[in-house]
């Protein structure tokens, strides 16, 4: 698996630097630790699930809600509203009182 990153990403506080991140997401440890990646060929392996360039595995619906990681939840979805309805839930979430 080939990491693609922007050349001026910053690789945040976990990594040193950008060459170290992707190094550690090119091992077979690291995608499973930071990609899940067992997932991801879960999806693709056992249930046929495959991705073009603009599109991610994502839950339906998220294990915040429902409490499972169980690949037969997984499905894909466009990058763009992945993202989009993660900041949604944070934002409710985050704001919601405590029961």
């Amino acid at each position: 698996m080939t990491i693609n990153t922007p050349s001026r990403w910053n690789p945040g506080p976990g990594w040193p630097s950008r060459a170290e991140l992707i190094a550690t997401l090119e091992t077979e440890d690291g995608q499973d630790e930071f990609l899940q990646g067992a997932l991801a060929m879960a999806a693709f392996h056992r249930r046929g699930l495959s991705l073009s360039d603009d599109e991610v595995y994502a839950y339906a619906p998220p294990p915040i809600i429902t409490g499972s990681f169980a690949a037969d939840e997984i499905q894909v979805f466009p990058f763009s509203v992945v993202v989009n309805l993660a900041g949604q839930l944070h934002q409710q979430l985050r704001t919601s009182p405590a029961t």
